[in-house]
């Protein structure tokens, strides 16, 4: 046991502890040993500094919430006051534009899970803006196009826009949804909607004018004059047309559109001829 002891070998008479067997190894493989506590040193510091960074950085990240947090409060409380003075301006937009700025800041205590005592002021400025009458405007055109002519309906639920070398679009203003296409044959001098805003009258460069039937979601052309046609008026039952050229005015009827009365126009009568129609629609 002397002999193998000097020589770094586990002695026979007793079982040998593990700090000597650790000793004994090192002794016997001291470079080994060395590389294995280096690695294990240089682990642990790793890890502890790893543990110490992550620490920093949590630190750091919060304080990034905490400051985007209260910048975001400071951007809805801007907006808050933003509506109040557009409630306060007496310009246009002074409802509509302070009750989106309002939507906004609420969109922001949203995102934040402000308390319900938070939206209170919120809630006063919403009320006190939809006290307020207001205008807006709201841009109908579209990029690329020219929009040549169009009118609204009385009740202001469609419109009819037609464009330059295209068809007339007829759409409902609410959300600008197409509902009928009316092609076009020649460049447009006016458009306007009759007859209790059921139909629709084109008057074309080459002298042509059409009546159209807009009631429903397909339209149906209900009259056309090719001829050099001044103007025209509808009756008020939308049963009888009167079409005034250049000498002679005409009653037609527009459920078989037979022409029942062709008498000829005084010179006197010729310029000022649509507000004559017009006086004379109930005869």
């Amino acid at each position: 046991d002397l002999t193998r002891f000097l020589e770094n070998k586990p002695i026979l008479a007793r079982r040998e502890s593990w700090h000597e067997y650790s000793v004994r190894i090192a002794k016997k493989n001291p470079m080994a040993v060395s590389l294995a506590s280096l690695s294990a040193l240089l682990l642990v510091c790793l890890t502890v500094g790893s543990m110490i960074f992550a620490g920093y950085l949590r630190d750091a990240l919060d304080k990034s919430r905490l400051a985007n947090r209260e910048a975001r409060l400071g951007q809805a409380e801007a907006l808050i006051g933003r509506a109040h003075g557009i409630r306060l301006s007496r310009e246009p937009g002074q409802r509509f534009e302070a009750l989106a700025t309002i939507q906004k800041a609420a969109a922001i205590g949203r995102e934040l899970e402000q308390p319900p005592e938070w939206y209170e002021i919120l809630r006063d400025e919403a009320i006190a803006a939809l006290q307020l009458p207001d205008i807006y405007t709201q841009d109908y055109r579209e990029e690329g196009r020219t929009l040549v002519s169009s009118d609204f309906s009385n009740d202001h639920r469609r419109c009819a826009m037609s464009f330059q070398g295209g068809d007339t679009s007829l759409r409902r203003l609410s959300d600008q949804h197409e509902i009928a296409k009316i092609p076009g044959i020649d460049e447009l001098n006016g458009l306007a909607f009759v007859g209790n805003d059921q139909l629709l009258q084109f008057g074309f460069k080459c002298g042509i004018f059409e009546l159209w039937n807009v009631s429903t979601s397909t339209p149906e052309r209900m009259w056309r004059r090719d001829s050099d046609c001044k103007s025209f008026y509808l009756s008020e039952n939308q049963r009888n047309l009167a079409v005034a050229n250049a000498a002679t005015l005409q009653w037609i009827d527009l459920e078989d559109g037979r022409t029942r009365h062709n008498s000829p126009l005084s010179p006197f009568l010729r310029s000022p001829i649509l507000p004559f129609i017009r006086h004379c629609r109930s005869t």
